[in-house]
């Protein structure tokens, strides 16, 4: 997988939620089976060697430290951030 921190485009705007895709949410409960000294859980944005976009998923230790094993990749449909992903009709969402 290349450095995709290298080359991905800043982030202009406050990101207000993230979708979780169902693979993601399956890797976080994986880590959580494998790990019960996790606290919380880290998701890195990248791309894999096609370009593919992918979510890298590890856990967190109470140090703030990721945790190297287990390491779950999965591919993502969408950019996951909000906005630009987001549900403008929600009821939770802020107004300007």
């Amino acid at each position: 997988m290349q450095a995709y921190v290298n080359s991905a485009a800043p982030l202009n705007a406050i990101p207000e939620a993230i979708i979780v895709e169902a693979d993601q949410l399956d890797a976080l409960n994986k880590i959580a089976r494998q790990c019960t000294n996790i606290k919380t859980y880290r998701m890195y944005f990248g791309k894999d060697e096609a370009g593919k976009a992918v979510s890298v998923i590890v856990g967190v230790n109470a140090d703030g430290t990721d945790m190297s094993i287990p390491i779950y990749c999965t591919t993502r449909a969408t950019d996951n951030l909000c906005p630009p992903m987001c549900d403008a009709a929600s009821p939770i969402m802020p107004t300007e």
